[in-house]
């Protein structure tokens, strides 16, 4: 995961744009919890062809279809997790419930 992440922060590095990277960073830092947390497990991927596509749309300077082909990324990557059972409440009935036992 860390070469994904030094990928994401070299493309913000590259535009110039010290804000974005720093909203990166932090945002690089919250989805690997969230990949981690919901990521189906029997689902392993690789993202090489659409970061090199992303790229090579950006060295050609076709930022429309480099635009495109990030929602199209983000997209995929949504596909992969499995939010249907909210891990906050499950843990918070789990701590009602152990009240419950205890007291």
């Amino acid at each position: 995961m860390y070469e994904l992440d030094k990928f994401h922060l070299l493309l913000a590095r590259i535009a110039g744009n010290s804000v974005l990277e720093n909203i990166l960073a932090n945002l690089l830092a919250r989805s690997a919890l969230v990949m981690m947390l919901y990521r189906q497990s029997e689902v392993i991927f690789s993202h090489y062809d659409e970061h090199k596509e992303i790229v090579d749309a950006l060295l050609k300077d076709d930022i429309e279809r480099a635009q495109k082909l990030m929602r199209k990324h983000l997209i995929e990557l949504q596909t992969y997790l499995d939010i249907s059972a909210p891990l906050a409440a499950s843990a918070s009935n789990d701590e009602n419930d152990s009240l419950e036992m205890n007291g």
